[in-house]
C-alpha cells in the first residue's frame, strides 16, 4: 500500500459490522434459550396442576363414596341400636370412624326442634360427612319414621285360635289363616289356606302348615284412645246404633267431631246392635257385651288411609243379609260434604249397597253368618266360626299405611327428594380430624 493512501469505505467499516453481526446472533441465541426454559417451566407447572387436580378429582370421588357409606351406617344404627337418641354427643355425632381411604363422622339432628330426645317420632336429619385428602365431602337426607304391617294384615281371614267353616262360600284373594287349625265342612274356599292344620271342606287354593303360629295384636283399642272422640253409650236409643252417618263432617249422637272420624262407645259390658249406618272413620266399640253384632245394611270405610273400619274390645257376631242401607226419610248418607262414589244430595231417600272397606277386629272371638263383600282382613283374637258367603278383597293402604296397634315394627327411612350434597365444606366448627380411636354409640 502507498504511504499516505486512504482506506476504502467498505474496507474501514467491516470489523463494526462482524461485531454487530456476533451480538445479533447471541441475542437471538439467548432468547431462544430463554423461551424454551420458559416453556419447558410452564410445562412442568402445568403438568403438577394436572396431577393435583386429579388427585383431587379422585379424593373427591373417594371421599363421596364414603360418606353415602356413613348413611348406610347411620341408618342401621338408627334402626338397631337401643335408645340411640339419647346416646349422640352434643353435636349430634353418632359415629366417627376411619375409612379406607379416609375418615367419616356421622350426625343426626332433629330438624323440627333440635332435641333428638324429645320424640321416638321426630324425623332426623342424618349427616354423614367423609375425608379423603384436601377433599371433604358432606352427604345429608331426612329419615322419618315408616311402619311395617303386622302378617295378619296380609290375611283375608285370620283367627288366634280355630277358625271353624260350616256351609262357607269364601271368595279371597289373600289366604285365610288361623294360629292352631281350619276344620271347613260342607263349604266351598277359593283362597288359599294356612294352619298349624287344615281339615275337610272343598280347598280351591294351596294348603299350607305353618311353622308357627302368627302373632297377634296387642292393645289394638289402647292405640286409639287419645285420638278417638267418645260417645257415651246412653245417647244410642235402645241400646242400638242405628240411621246414622260417622264421620269426620258428622256425628248426630253428641255433635262432638273428630277430625279423623275416630269414635270410641264405651260399651260398659253391654251390648250394642249396629245397624243400617254409614261410617267414614274408625268405630271402636269398647267392653263390648258378649251379644254385640253388626247385622242388616252398613257401609264403613275408614277415613284416615290404612286405618280400621271397626275395633270390638270383646266378641263380635255379625249378621249381615246383603241387604243395602236405606235412608228411609231419616237420614242423610251422602251429604255433599260426604258423598258415596262421588254422588252427593239433600234428600233422605236413598239407597246404597252395604260394605266393608279396612280391617276389622274383635279381641275376642268372631261369629259370621250372612252375606257381605269386604276390603280388608277380618281378625279374630280367639276363635272364628263362619256360615255363608264372604267375598274378601285387599285393602291396600292398610298394607302400606299399617295403623296403630297393628304394627310391628317401626323404622327410620329416607325420604324420597330429601337428599343434599354439601361440596368441599366442613358442616362443623370442629374439623374432621384424624384420631387413632373410633367411636361408635355402644
Amino acid at each position: 500500500m502507498i504511504a499516505g493512501a486512504r482506506r476504502s469505505p467498505r474496507t474501514a467499516h467491516a470489523p463494526v459490522r462482524t461485531h454487530r453481526t456476533r451480538g445479533t446472533v447471541y441475542l437471538i441465541v439467548l432468547s431462544t434459550v430463554t423461551l424454551v426454559v420458559a416453556i419447558s417451566l410452564t410445562g412442568l407447572t402445568l403438568a403438577q396442576a394436572q396431577r393435583r387436580t386429579a388427585s383431587l378429582t379422585a379424593d373427591t370421588d373417594h371421599a363421596r363414596l364414603l360418606a353415602m357409606s356413613g348413611i348406610e351406617v347411620g341408618v342401621e344404627m338408627i334402626n338397631n341400636v337401643t335408645a340411640w337418641r339419647s346416646r349422640a354427643d352434643s353435636r349430634g355425632t353418632i359415629a366417627e370412624f376411619p375409612l379406607t381411604p379416609g375418615r367419616v363422622r356421622v350426625d343426626a339432628l332433629d330438624p323440627i326442634d333440635d332435641n333428638l330426645t324429645d320424640a321416638a317420632t321426630d324425623p332426623v336429619t342424618l349427616r354423614a360427612t367423609a375425608k379423603v385428602g384436601q377433599a371433604i365431602q358432606t352427604l345429608a337426607v331426612r329419615l322419618e319414621p315408616q311402619y311395617t304391617p303386622m302378617s295378619v294384615l296380609a290375611r283375608g281371614l285370620h283367627a288366634g285360635g280355630t277358625m271353624v267353616l260350616n256351609s262357607a262360600s269364601i271368595i279371597a284373594t289373600a289366604p285365610i289363616s288361623a294360629n292352631v287349625s281350619i276344620a271347613a265342612t260342607s263349604s266351598s274356599i277359593i283362597a288359599d289356606a294356612e294352619s298349624l292344620a287344615i281339615a275337610g271342606g272343598t280347598f280351591h287354593g294351596a294348603q299350607r302348615i305353618l311353622s308357627r303360629a302368627e302373632t297377634m295384636p296387642s292393645a289394638v283399642v289402647a292405640a286409639y284412645a287419645s285420638e278417638g272422640t267418645v260417645i257415651p253409650r246412653s245417647a244410642l236409643a235402645g241400646g242400638e246404633l242405628r240411621d246414622v252417618l260417622l264421620s269426620p263432617q258428622s256425628n248426630p249422637l253428641n255433635e262432638s267431631l273428630n277430625d279423623r272420624g275416630v269414635y270410641i262407645i264405651d260399651c260398659g259390658g253391654q251390648s250394642v246392635n249396629v245397624r243400617n249406618i254409614r261410617v267414614v272413620g274408625t268405630l271402636i266399640l269398647r267392653n263390648a257385651g258378649s251379644s254385640t253384632r253388626v247385622d242388616e245394611g252398613v257401609l264403613m270405610s275408614p277415613a284416615v288411609p290404612g286405618y280400621p273400619a271397626l275395633i270390638v274390645d270383646g266378641p263380635l257376631e255379625i249378621r249381615t243379609d246383603g241387604r243395602s242401607i236405606s235412608e228411609g226419610g231419616t237420614v242423610n248418607f251422602n251429604p255433599p260434604e260426604t258423598p258415596v262414589a262421588q254422588s252427593a244430595n239433600v234428600s233422605m231417600n236413598d239407597t246404597f249397597t252395604s260394605g266393608i272397606t279396612g280391617a276389622v277386629y274383635a279381641t275376642g272371638s268372631i261369629s259370621f253368618d250372612g252375606t257381605l263383600s269386604l276390603h280388608g282382613p277380618l281378625i279374630a283374637g280367639t276363635n272364628m266360626t263362619v256360615r255363608g258367603s264372604l267375598t274378601i278383597g285387599r285393602y291396600l293402604d292398610t298394607l302400606s299405611f299399617p295403623p296403630p296397634g297393628l304394627r310391628d315394627r317401626m323404622i327410620m327411612a329416607a325420604v324420597a327428594g330429601s337428599w343434599e350434597r354439601m361440596v368441599d365444606v366442613d358442616v362443623d366448627a370442629t374439623p374432621l380430624g384424624e384420631p387413632s380411636t373410633s367411636k361408635i354409640v355402644p
